[in-house]
């Protein structure tokens, strides 16, 4: 018999059965309220899940709302939009039949109202422009040609060459139209295509150089004229028009005309697609810059015989060999005639110093007259050598 020293409790064996009674119950208890815990703490995790979920649905049928209520709004307002514009379409088709019964005033008043209406819309400005026109009114026409420049540079308009074209018709239309082209060509800066039909009609009123100007900006005189003439070539396949462009470049020009044609080239090679110049053309260009330039030739040797007897006198004036030997021969040549001479030494002594100054200064001629040959030689060559070069370079950039 043994008595528990926890509980008192009197047993047999090895513990105490009312402890480990009570130990037991502790352990269930215990276990039961952990899994209680963790029972609490899912449905706490769960509800929380839902929770957000809730509020996330919430959210996205917020954001859904307020899409399709902007959605719906901005439909509204290009429909409201639509309409006027639709109405000023109308107004300016409506102007345009005035315009042509010769109702110009009346043409007018509703080219105003559809512009008021729509005023980024061109064509009631073009067709008040012409109502202008025919009005003999040439302020208001200027006007209203420059409000239409302006558009073609907006979105609407700087992809369509149609109108640009329509455009620039009636500048050409124009007496002093100069700012007019200008501002034109200012807002070609925008157009998003190759403006083949606006060189087309320039080139038909033969302004090569503004045709110039509008396929590429911001280049010099001398390329302008290239460029004119290879967008000839293009349209007509012949090179004859291209001697039109040479014919009245003096030789002068000529660094210029190779210069230029060099970024010509280079600028060819860089384009791609449908806005470079066919390999015939670039050939017949070079063509016609050697034709020009054996026309040239006799021109530039001249200028080059000159350059080389300025720059040759101005070396040798600067070297004084030629004067100093002549002196040293002058005296020799007075030891030679007076020295062995004993009688009479005055009258030969007179003689023999004019003739050693005669001889000293025909030597110092010579001599200068040799130098300065073979300076004149010597640039001139080095001139031609610089000058072969320069046309070979232009000539290599076609890839020759």
């Amino acid at each position: 018999m043994a008595k528990c020293y926890t509980c008192g409790t009197i047993y047999n064996g090895w513990s105490c059965p009312t402890c480990s009674i009570k130990e037991k119950l502790e352990q269930t208890n215990k276990e039961q309220t952990e899994a209680l815990e963790d029972s609490r703490k899912e449905q706490e995790r769960m509800l929380e899940e839902q929770r957000e979920s809730i509020e996330s649905a919430i959210g996205d049928a917020r954001i859904e709302m307020e899409y399709s209520l902007r959605e719906a709004e901005a439909k509204h307002k290009k429909t409201t939009s639509d309409a006027w514009k639709l109405q000023a379409n109308s107004k300016a088709d409506r102007a345009y039949e005035l315009y042509e019964a010769g109702l110009y005033d009346e043409a007018i008043k509703l080219c105003f109202e559809a512009i008021s209406q729509d005023p980024g819309n061109i064509l009631p400005y073009r067709y008040a422009t012409w109502s202008f026109e025919k009005l003999g009114q040439d302020i208001k026409t200027r006007e209203l040609l420059k409000k239409q420049i302006n558009l073609l540079k907006t979105s609407d308009y700087q992809n369509s060459q149609s109108h640009a074209l329509k455009v620039l018709q009636d500048i050409l239309g124009m007496k002093n139209n100069d700012d007019l082209m200008q501002s034109f060509l200012d807002a070609s800066k925008k157009f998003d295509y190759l403006p083949a039909d606006l060189l087309d009609e320039l080139m038909r009123h033969s302004l090569y150089e503004i045709a110039g100007k509008l396929y590429w900006h911001n280049s010099s005189t001398a390329l302008l004229s290239l460029l004119g003439g290879a967008y000839e070539i293009e349209l007509s396949n012949s090179a004859i028009m291209l001697d039109g462009y040479f014919k009245n470049e003096p030789y002068t020009k000529r660094e210029s005309i190779f210069a230029d044609f060099i970024v010509l080239q280079e600028r060819h090679r860089a384009i791609q697609g449908s806005h470079k110049f066919s390999e015939n053309t670039m050939n017949l260009i070079r063509k016609e810059i050697l034709k020009r330039y054996e026309k040239w030739k006799p021109e530039i040797q001249k200028e080059f015989a000159e350059i080389a007897a300025k720059q040759a006198k101005e070396k040798e004036r600067e070297k004084s060999s030629p004067t100093v030997i002549g002196w040293i021969v002058g005296i020799m040549s007075y030891l030679m005639l007076v020295v062995p001479v004993k009688e009479d030494i005055g009258a030969t002594a007179f003689i023999s110093i004019l003739a050693a100054t005669v001889i000293g200064v025909l030597t110092s001629v010579l001599i200068r007259n040799n130098v300065k040959g073979n300076l004149e030689t010597k640039l001139i060559v080095s001139m031609k050598k610089k000058e072969e070069d320069a046309l070979k370079n232009a000539l290599l950039a076609t890839g020759r």
